[in-house]
């Protein structure tokens, strides 16, 4: 399950993965679904994206354990999130066993295509280096008057890291030391009483 991604302002978005999957044999196998929710992640629908067996194998079929052993037997897989602009969407990976084999999933993306408000966002709020190695330089201008709350979540939705900031009505700067955690892929989220900001980090 992802953490919540605001669609709000896009008006397009497309989720990639990489996945590998060896069905058992011609009777035993395994599937994949991709569901969406609109409510926070209390009801979820399914997606266009539901794949089993054969059509979801990227390796043919295999008695033994299976592990991709190259590049040839990953595929790349695209999902359209553009019927869900204008939400906050939750993503999940739904695997649907039966008695198959090990099905692998890796380098999930979001790619949104944002509005006017998005772009504004950017100037909002700044953080660099980014991707860094673990210390970034936060920048918020004209941070509003009043308590904000700073949250840092991995691409499960775990919150990672949190802080509580008062906002002076002028510009905010800070260094934040996420150093300790893993490399990879973040999410910043800053919400104050007037707005809600989301910046994707990554650590390498």
């Amino acid at each position: 399950i992802t953490m919540a991604l605001d669609l709000s302002t896009a008006t397009s978005g497309t989720l990639d993965f990489d996945v590998a999957y060896a069905p058992y044999n011609a009777t035993l196998f395994d599937g994949l679904r991709i569901d969406v929710s609109t409510d926070c992640g209390q009801t979820f629908t399914a997606t266009s994206y539901s794949k089993s067996g054969t059509t979801l194998g990227t390796a043919p079929a295999n008695t033994n354990s299976f592990s991709p052993a190259s590049g040839s037997e990953w595929r790349t897989e695209s999902v359209n999130l553009t019927p869900y602009v204008g939400n906050s969407i939750v993503l999940k990976f739904v695997a649907i066993c039966g008695y198959g084999n090990n099905l692998y999933v890796d380098n999930v993306n979001i790619s949104v295509l944002v509005g006017l408000e998005d772009r504004l966002n950017d100037s909002f709020i700044e953080l660099f280096p980014n991707p860094g190695d673990g210390r970034f330089q936060l920048r918020v201008n004209k941070l509003a008057l009043g308590a904000a709350t700073l949250s840092v979540h991995d691409l499960a939705g775990r919150q990672v890291y949190a802080r509580e900031i008062e906002g002076q009505g002028s510009r905010f700067e800070t260094v934040l030391s996420l150093d300790k955690l893993p490399r990879g892929v973040y999410y910043l989220r800053l919400n104050t009483a007037e707005r809600q900001v989301v910046k994707k980090l990554v650590i390498q």
